[in-house]
Parts: structure tokens; C-alpha cells; sequence
């Protein structure tokens, strides 16, 4: 079927916030890294503003996803896994 289809085919992101401020997603990114985790900032418009995306892993993997959110949670970082398509 089309939707198990688009289900396997799904990738998820483990994001660790959005920012108005690049400054403020750095200081997450920077805290991340320092706790042994790769991080990243990704920029994209909302509402003709840019916003920073703070994100830790893309996989395909949704168990993998969801660890990696418990760990960073444990952690005290607010994540959430969004499915990117």
C-alpha cells in the first residue's frame, strides 16, 4: 500500500529545539557536542523569519530516533522526533 510504502521510505529527525536566534540554537548545538553528541543548525523560513533548527540525527530508523530522544531527554534536552517525509 501507498502508506506503508511512505513508511518505509519515512526518515525522522531528532530535534532539539527551534531558535529565532542563531546565537541561542549555538549555545544548544555547543552543549550537545560538549555532552558527546553530533548537532547541527539548520535554518528555514517561518513566516518570512528565519528560524534555526537544532537537530541530532536523521535515520530512517524510528527505534533508533526514539532512543536517541530518551537519552537526550535523560539528559535534560527538550527533543522531539519529527518524521521529515
Amino acid at each position: 500500500t501507498k502508506e506503508a510504502e511512505m513508511r518505509e521510505n519515512a526518515l525522522y529527525r531528532v530535534q532539539v529545539g527551534v531558535y529565532e536566534s542563531r546565537e541561542n540554537a549555538n549555545q544548544v548545538v555547543q552543549r550537545l557536542i560538549a555532552s558527546g553528541y553530533e548537532a547541527s543548525i539548520v535554518p528555514f523560513q517561518r513566516d518570512g523569519k528565519t528560524m534555526y533548527r537544532v537537530q541530532t540525527l536523521v535515520t530512517s530508523d524510528k527505534a533508533k530516533a526514539d532512543s536517541l530522544k530518551s537519552q537526550l531527554e535523560s539528559q535534560g534536552f527538550p527533543a522531539v522526533v519529527a518524521q521529515v517525509r
